[in-house]
């Protein structure tokens, strides 16, 4: 896909009108009603307030997806397919937006939907409260027009705004119920406009959710019960898996991904996204990561080719910059891996180099940690580990107490606003503490244009930048990968890694 067909397909179809009507996707069987699945989820949840959440992770975004429904969906083309919304259109150029919602849904709780609840909830979204508005700064924000129309108000035209109201990656898109919101339940009892509403959430166990009587859309919910369960261990999860204990999962790791493709008895679901599953984070506020040299020096000590055979098995790809095969930057003056020159720019540096990397206590925490150990032991650099829970490590990050961590660069439509949440020297998500001027005009410039080509340009400037001075290092691209039972069907494509269960029935109805 060229920049051209990635930027205008998120863009055009709302420009259009071309909107599309939300299904599961062709079966070869007519869906069965009735029965339950399992799912394993990684990871226990946070919550489901954006505010006090904070972050919407893989777990996270796999529940809230068959609890909340967003205004728009995206579909493999880039083009808007309705949801929540009918309509959107353009306004004074592109600095407004008028988007018609439905007039026949209403929450679990009995509150109605409408125009009310979408200006309430992005009224939170762009508050200063919620961390994940800096990806959303050109919106000035919303207003009601009518009982089921709002008008988006942005600073200048912005490509990614489109996009930004259907992926289906972090909170923003995803509207609560205003009531539940106001009470103050929200967070541990969410309640949407979804096919399934929440029952049960033992922390450390399971999450249950059961089938919405009332739902809105005309294909699902099949299933009379979904429950997910905590399996921290993803060799455990396989083995929960291929017993019949669960029924669907996530992987990423390379020798389970193997593993699962040799069982006969599981369908694979794989597709191909943008941004890193694996990135580390040099934070350039704390020495001695401050300096530049450190920093290359570091970029040239790490082997992504030896990750992708340790870790990934090669299931995943090298990357050079975050956009995948979005956008064709070529090399990106990526740093590969090379000990002489490591060497060259500590010697230069001249001083002993140690600090730590959190981690976290998964096996992957560990196992990654171990070998970033070992690479840069082999260029003299003493690198200390502790590893943390997710939660504490997350925590750190954003407090700025670490020198060192892992992290990810999220697979959404667009990624100019993630990196300019991470690299602008004013963004409050600037997490590495990175500062350059020259950066500063890129990340500036590309909000400014919609032309695709353009912008395509000067993104791959920005990647050229990252790589130039080393803020994170890349441990891979992004191939998504789940494994289901035979008995489940009416699973669409993996959307951006996410498994989409909204829509899915069993064979046998049990």
């Amino acid at each position: 896909m060229t920049a051209r067909q990635f930027f205008s397909g998120v863009l055009g179809g709302a420009v259009l009108g071309t909107f599309l009507l939300v299904c599961a996707g062709a079966n070869a069987e007519e869906p069965k009603r009735g029965g339950s699945i399992t799912v394993g989820l990684e990871t226990d949840l946070r919550g489901f307030d954006p505010i006090k959440a904070r972050v919407l992770g893989n777990s996270a975004a796999t529940v809230i997806n068959v609890i909340q429904d967003r205004l728009f969906d995206v579909d493999e083309e880039g083009n808007l397919v309705a949801m929540l919304a009918t309509g959107a259109e353009q306004e004074e150029g592109g600095t407004s937006w008028l988007i018609t919602l439905r007039t026949d849904v209403t929450f679990h709780d009995g509150t109605p939907f409408n125009a009310d609840a979408v200006v309430a909830h992005w009224t939170r979204i762009l508050s200063p409260s919620y961390v994940g508005g800096i990806f959303l700064q050109p919106m000035e924000g919303i207003e009601k027009v009518d009982e089921f129309t709002v008008r988006f108000h942005l600073d200048h035209a912005w490509g990614p705004f489109a996009g930004s109201l259907a992926t289906p990656i972090g909170f923003a898109p995803y509207i609560p119920s205003p009531r539940a919101v106001s009470d103050d339940t929200q967070n541990r009892h969410p309640v949407g406009t979804g096919p399934y509403m929440f029952k049960e959430w033992r922390s450390g166990d399971r999450f249950v959710v059961v089938a919405n009587p009332n739902y809105w859309g005309d294909d699902g919910p099949h299933l009379d019960e979904i429950t997910f369960r905590f399996l921290p261990d993803q060799q455990t999860r396989l083995a929960s898996l291929q017993s019949g204990d669960i029924d669907v999962m996530w992987m990423d790791r390379g020798t389970t991904i193997r593993s699962a493709q040799k069982d006969d008895s599981l369908d694979e679901h794989d597709t191909l996204g943008n941004g890193s599953l694996i990135i580390f984070l040099l934070n350039g506020s704390k020495p001695p990561l401050d300096d530049l040299r450190v920093r290359q020096a570091l970029s040239h000590a790490w082997d992504q080719t030896l990750a992708m055979k340790v870790f990934y098995r090669n299931t995943q790809t090298e990357i050079t910059h975050p956009y995948g095969s979005l956008l064709d930057c070529g090399e990106a003056g990526y740093r590969a891996h090379d000990i002489e020159k490591a060497k060259q720019l500590l010697a230069d540096y001249g001083q002993p180099v140690a600090f730590e990397m959190i981690h976290t206590t998964t096996p992957r925490g560990r196992e990654v940690g171990q070998l970033m150990q070992q690479l840069f032991k082999r260029v003299g650099v003493t690198l200390n580990l502790k590893p943390v829970d997710q939660l504490q490590l997350r925590q750190r990050v954003f407090t700025n107490n670490y020198e060192m961590s892992g992290w990810r660069i999220g697979d959404i439509p667009d990624q100019g606003p993630q990196l300019f949440g991470l690299f602008h020297s004013k963004s409050g998500y600037n997490i590495t503490k990175y500062r350059a001027a020259e950066m500063d005009a890129l990340l500036e410039q590309q909000r400014l244009l919609t032309d695709a080509e353009a912008r395509g340009e000067l993104l791959c400037r920005i990647a050229e930048t990252i790589n130039r001075d080393a803020p994170i290092l890349y441990a891979g691209g992004r191939r998504h990968y789940a494994f289901t039972r035979q008995r489940l069907k009416g699973l669409p494509a993996l959307a951006y890694g996410l498994i989409r269960l909204g829509h899915a029935w069993v064979t046998d109805g049990k």
